[in-house]
């Protein structure tokens, strides 16, 4: 009989404890794609670590069932300057015409249906419209920023609302009447005034909730003929099916899980590699800032210098309809190098890597999902916008 020192039966223990707790913090999903997971000011953050290149890669072969709009297209299919699609749960998409001051209406099949709104300053019309969705009754929201209003339609296409004195930049209804919505204040005066972007959510006539807050500068983009840089403090976010937010700010890959009153569930990062700007890009872009003037608030080339080292990591956030998080990659682009194709990492509720996936086409708005299929406006070859519904692959 073989007697154990006490110390060495407590050193086993805390051995077995250790491994343990590093098999906890750095795991696999049954993928095989790898995470480490941390506690960061009470906050878990999931780590989904490096892999190499297409070991994640899945090829969805998305089927294009349907096209509005092109070069050849009848009046009312064409999409001048199209900036945000919507679908209902009839399958009718509602695409966004800034250019036209209206919203088209399509049938799932592609019919044109109706113009819902007009141009001008009255109740159902607009001077700015960049922003809509539709709430779980079917009415239509329009966001007009130079109007500071949204204007509400109901089921028919008929003006039924005006809520005045909103400068929403970006709005997503949520049940019970409340909205999640994008705005920005600019705080102070002269040298000391800043502009701060928030998502807040709550009513457009009672109190809201400040779920992220992020110091802006003051332009968004910088561009000429040559080139378009995004200034990439840019917040992204979107509403999954249960009612969580995911959102992020493009200059850095990490986004955060959170609920409507403003808790911080989790958050998830991806390690990946910064794409750097090209220094005549870049000092170009600094000296077209050098020269700006704003009326409000002061313009310093120097403020943008850290913030234009590097490209944004990402272009856009969206939940599909079971709570996947899609990002689509930000990729460069330049009028020698136009965009043909979009990268996503999809990442499942919980912030776990499920694959990466090529989608061909430049996507000019954040797609959306609904009814089993993807939506999106698509640039094409010779620059006209096109309204797109991708079918899901069965099972996916």
């Amino acid at each position: 009989m073989i007697i154990k020192p006490h110390w060495m039966t407590k050193l086993k223990r805390l051995i077995v404890i250790a491994i343990t707790a590093s098999l906890t913090a750095c795991a696999a999903d049954p993928q095989g794609h790898p995470t480490r997971e941390e506690i960061r000011n009470g906050v878990k953050v999931i780590h989904n670590l490096k892999i190499p290149a297409g070991k994640a890669f899945k090829d969805l072969a998305l089927r294009e069932d349907l096209v509005i709009g092109g070069e050849t297209a009848a009046e009312d299919y064409i999409l001048v300057r199209p900036t945000d699609i919507a679908a209902d749960a009839a399958g009718n998409i509602y695409v966004l015409d800034y250019r036209d001051c209206t919203v088209k209406k399509y049938g799932a099949g592609g019919v044109f249906l109706a113009r819902i709104g007009r141009k001008g300053q009255g109740p159902g019309e607009f001077e700015m419209p960049l922003g809509m969705c539709l709430d779980e009754a079917g009415y239509l929201y329009v966001g007009d920023v130079n109007a500071a209003k949204i204007e509400i339609f109901d089921e028919q296409g008929v003006s039924r609302k005006s809520l005045r004195g909103i400068f929403w930049t970006e709005f997503a209804s949520v049940p019970g009447g409340k909205f999640v919505f994008e705005y920005s204040e600019t705080i102070g005066e002269g040298s000391a005034a800043k502009r701060i972007l928030r998502v807040a959510a709550g009513d457009p006539d009672k109190a809201r909730v400040v779920l992220y807050s992020r110091d802006q500068l003051p332009f968004r983009a910088v561009q000429n003929k040559d080139f378009r840089l995004e200034i990439p403090l840019y917040v992204r976010w979107d509403i999954a099916p249960d009612g969580r937010i995911y959102i992020g700010t493009a200059n850095r890959y990490e986004i955060q899980a959170m609920t409507l009153d403003g808790r911080v569930l989790f958050a998830f990062t991806k390690d990946s590699d910064p794409i750097p700007i090209p220094p005549d890009i870049r000092s170009a872009a600094l000296k077209q800032l050098a020269g700006s003037k704003l009326p409000m608030m002061p313009v310093d080339a120097r403020d943008f210098e850290e913030h234009l080292k590097y490209y944004p990591v990402f272009k856009s956030i969206t939940a599909d309809e079971k709570g996947r998080i899609w990002v689509e990659l930000f990729r460069p682009e330049s009028a020698d190098h136009p965009t043909t194709f979009a990268l996503f990492d999809v990442f499942s509720p919980a912030g776990v890597l499920l694959f990466s996936t090529r989608i061909e086409g430049d996507f000019t708005a954040r797609p959306i999902f609904k009814n089993g299929n993807l939506y999106a406006l698509r640039r094409d070859a010779n620059g006209y916008v096109q309204a797109i519904r991708y079918r899901l692959p069965r099972g996916l």
